[in-house]
């Protein structure tokens, strides 16, 4: 037996290095036809066992290089954190959960009798880090609460927030989350880190207008930076070196981190943070969810006569508009497409792509783009160098536009029949100073040394429709109506549209027809009642085009805009639907109370 054992041993390298693809059978087989061991019974042997157990370590061993080598590289990589390892060294920090928000308006009684709490000339505060409670649920069956995570202040003047009727009106943000507490010292950190729990804390949007994090040390706020380096350059100003990053990691955990390039915590400070647990996406609310009801604990101060307001002088308190931003930590696709346009631009905002992405990477700002002096008067010197940006903010112009600068012009359309529909459009004549100044300072680190940007305010055309409704004899023409009409505004809601766009009624048509596009707060039931879909007419207003305000010029090489695409059909009438294209600086707006819509 010892023989026979000593002339296995031999054979087995043989065996070994033979194509066997992890098949216990196949190497059986192959030791069957040798005549050495006629007589061996191999599927009761220990041998077999071994055999069995070299197949398997050959397999995970080539399937662990195989990983190895797949997630060595951001476009084969499929396991979370070597991708979230691999942003890292493009200079991206994946995102984790993001709160949504909403602006607030607030409207307050400024007398009661003879007590006066509101004069003009005023300066009202809203604390930072107030909650309320919305009344309503995410979808997992959790309490929302919306917080402020910012000081506030509203100055009561003529041109600000005029006292007008005895009454004064305010916007304000607020952050969906339920607002944690945590004072560390010196013990908890390790390497310069502090660990929050293992919970889903609001991440935020760069560049933090819209704070989600609160940290101080010793009564002292630091400031949060997206990457240590920021604020070094001298071209930004000088916030000194008490900073932290937040961020999260390839663990899904939220790391409050400092750094010795800055200024790190002694070991007898003390660290005080207010964070957000978030719901992400799941914390979206409606239009008017937040009302009166939850403001027990809402504190409006009037700092110029330091007093406190009564709940009892609010007349209004409510979102208008459903919140939005709300979002889950980025997964995997999220990571590398994020990093590829991140290390696309480095750090220069070269072409339109890399002005828009990284205007669009702030929270004030829906919409952006940037165009040269090719696009303005190709081949004059005078405009050289020189980048046109501009851009549109989430929801109304409080924060873009000078306060007091928004005028509203009473449109009206005349019709072939001499009917007229008119309607209010707000037109904003200039950029908030402090905007303005804002976003320089914002584009400056990745400004190319040879031009130079200059702010243009949005052009933004107002579209206006006539549409024939017909429906089925099973649906009420009011359901199916009010259908249309909330999808109609959905498709020009500003995520949803673009500068210089081709507007195409079939796309429209389309858009409206198709039952899978649904909003965040509604999935348009009705629109299946539609028997028929009908655009009537399309019909624009520019307010840069004084002599004549509707004009749609036909295609011509002047850069006139908005352009039809195609010249007027051959006939004896002019096809109005036409597909319209938008010049650089123009944006799409709809304007629904001058739309309308007729029973067919």
């Amino acid at each position: 037996m010892i023989d026979k054992n000593r002339e296995f041993n031999k054979l087995i390298p043989e065996y070994l290095n033979a194509d066997f693809d992890s098949s216990l059978t196949k190497n059986v087989d192959l030791l069957k036809k040798d005549n050495t061991f006629k007589d061996y019974n191999y599927h009761g042997a220990n041998m077999t066992m071994i055999l069995e157990l070299l197949s398997y370590l050959t397999d995970f061993s080539s399937f662990h290089t195989n990983m190895v080598a797949k997630n060595n590289y951001m476009e084969s990589a499929n396991v979370y954190e070597t991708v979230h390892g691999l942003s890292l060294l493009k200079g991206y920090y994946p995102l984790g959960t993001i709160s949504s928000y909403t602006t607030i308006t607030c409207e307050i009684s400024a007398s009661n009798g003879s007590t006066i709490y509101i004069s003009d000339g005023d300066q009202l505060v809203i604390e930072p880090w107030m909650s309320i409670d919305t009344g309503a649920k995410s979808v997992n069956d959790t309490e929302l609460s919306y917080n402020t995570t910012s000081e506030t202040i509203i100055d009561v003047d003529d041109n600000n927030n005029p006292l007008i009727d005895n009454k004064v009106e305010f916007n304000f943000y607020m952050k969906e989350g339920d607002i944690e507490r945590f004072i560390f010292n010196h013990n908890d950190m390790i390497d310069n880190e502090i660990i929050l729990p293992f919970h889903s804390y609001d991440y935020g949007n760069y560049p933090f207008i819209v704070p989600s994090i609160f940290v101080s040390i010793n009564d002292e706020e630091w400031i949060r930076v997206h990457d240590f380096y920021d604020y070094m350059s001298g071209l930004e100003n000088d916030i000194g070196d008490k900073v932290y990053m937040f961020v999260y990691d390839k663990y899904h955990r939220n790391i409050l981190r400092f750094d010795t390039s800055r200024e790190v915590p002694e070991e007898t400070d003390f660290i005080n943070v207010n964070v957000l647990r978030s719901n992400g996406a799941n914390g979206a609310i409606g239009a008017e969810v937040i009302n009166m009801p939850g403001l027990q604990n809402f504190v409006i101060k009037n700092i110029t006569k330091n007093i406190i307001i009564p709940n009892d002088q609010i007349l209004t308190f409510i979102n208008k508009e459903s919140s939005v931003g709300g979002s889950l930590p980025e997964n995997i696709e999220d990571i590398k497409v994020s990093s590829r346009a991140n290390i696309h631009s480095q750090y220069r905002n070269v072409t339109s792509k890399d002005y828009r992405y990284y205007l669009e990477s702030r929270t004030d700002v829906e919409k952006g783009y940037a165009w040269g002096e090719q696009e303005v008067d190709p081949g004059n010197i005078l405009e050289y160098n020189k980048v046109y940006i501009s851009v549109i903010p989430p929801k109304g112009y409080d924060s873009l536009f000078a306060p007091g600068s928004i005028n509203t012009i009473e449109t009206v359309w005349t019709e072939k029949d001499d009917t007229s529909l008119s309607a209010p459009v707000e037109i904003p004549d200039k950029y908030n100073v402090d905007f303005r100044n804002d976003l320089l300072k914002f584009l400056e680190p990745r400004k190319m040394l040879n031009c130079y940007e200059i702010p243009i305010l949005p052009n933004i055309v107002y579209f206006r429709f006539d549409i024939g409704i017909r429906i089925k004899r099973t649906y009420t023409y009011t359901e199916v109506h009010n259908d249309v009409r909330d999808k109609l505004i959905y498709y020009f809601k500003r995520t949803l549209r673009e500068y210089k766009e081709d507007i195409n009624f079939m796309n429209i048509h389309n858009f409206i027809m198709d039952q899978s596009i649904t909003s965040e707060t509604s999935i348009f039931e009705n629109i299946k009642g539609l028997d028929n879909l009908v655009l009537r007419e399309i019909s624009t207003f520019t307010y840069f085009l004084e002599d004549d305000p509707q004009t749609i010029y036909e295609p011509n090489d002047n850069n006139l805009y908005p352009m039809y695409k195609k010249n007027e059909y051959e006939g004896y009438i002019d096809n109005k639907l036409r597909t319209i294209q938008l010049g650089y600086d123009q944006f799409p707006m709809l304007v629904i109370d001058m739309c309308r819509f007729y029973a067919e």
